[in-house]
């Protein structure tokens, strides 16, 4: 936990909560002395590095509070004269707001995973295999060399190329499902 205390006309107060921090990077983005930055985020969460998610330069830092208003999870707390910024109906507040673009979603599920809070459910659906791509196949006998290379290759195992005589192979389709993922 780090804190830094000012006294004079205010008496101003910041307080870093690490088990509230996610190391973000809101607070090192917003303030405006660049006195935040974070620390080595991934090894921290691992328990690897024993260190706050965020480092605060206090001499650079002017306790100015945006860090504590912008966080989203009151890591930062920042007092004023012994009350709590979020009391202070004078200070700035920031609207919050999160958008998806559906049209560009591929609903891979990536943000869901990654938000710390939970605040994303992403429901896909996939379509029934019956009607994804679909398409014929056959089998013009009198081109087919009879190599078998097509009934080693397919992975639907479709394709069957039988010996119907002592010269002769006939390449019979079993069944051809086209599907692509």
């Amino acid at each position: 936990m780090t804190s830094i205390r000012r006294d004079g006309e205010e008496t101003r107060f910041l307080t870093h909560i690490n088990d509230k921090c996610v190391g973000c990077g809101i607070c090192t983005s917003i303030c405006p002395t660049k006195s935040i930055k974070n620390g080595p985020i991934l090894p921290i969460a691992r328990g690897l590095v024993d260190m706050d998610y965020i480092n605060i330069n206090k001499n650079s830092c002017c306790l100015c509070g945006l860090c504590a208003s912008a966080c989203p999870f009151d890591a930062l707390q920042f007092e004023i004269n012994d009350k709590n910024i979020k009391e202070i109906e004078e200070y700035p507040k920031w609207a919050k707001d999160a958008e998806i673009d559906t049209d560009v979603c591929v609903y891979c599920k990536a943000c869901e995973r990654a938000c710390p809070q939970d605040a994303i459910n992403v429901t896909r659906t996939l379509p029934k295999r019956e009607n994804l791509v679909v398409g014929e196949i056959d089998v013009n006998q009198e081109k087919c060399i009879n190599c078998k290379i097509c009934e080693e290759l397919c992975p639907g195992d479709a394709i069957k190329v039988k010996q119907t005589g002592l010269e002769t192979y006939e390449t019979v389709i079993m069944r051809i499902n086209v599907f692509t993922v």
